[in-house]
């Protein structure tokens, strides 16, 4: 049994989640959401339709595992063949996650 709050509201769930789960199941899909773990923010993501693309960034995450979730989560909503992606250089993981998502 995993027990989260959201906004407050207390909720159990029989299983641990995928952060995009959560917000699936909650209805929280296209609404402005930040991730929290015991009282630290974890990962979060801004998103924004372009006129030539869909633009992700900033995207902020604790760990390689959150970053693959938002990034995912994000490319998934994106119904456009162009993306951009503000990535921070010194982050090795990010470059890699790019790249093996089509990025160059």
């Amino acid at each position: 049994m995993i027990r989260v709050t959201v906004n407050g509201a207390a909720h159990r769930f029989e299983r641990p989640l995928a952060v995009e789960e959560l917000i699936a199941r909650l209805e929280l899909a296209g609404k402005k959401v930040a991730v929290e773990r015991n009282g630290e923010i974890v990962g979060y993501t801004f998103g924004r339709r372009g006129t030539l693309a869909d633009h992700l960034g900033p995207w902020m995450a604790r760990g390689e595992k959150t970053a693959a979730q938002l990034l995912d989560g994000f490319l998934r909503r994106s119904k456009r063949e162009t993306v951009f992606v503000d990535a921070l250089k010194d982050r090795g993981f990010v470059a890699e996650l790019l790249q093996a998502r089509g990025f160059n």
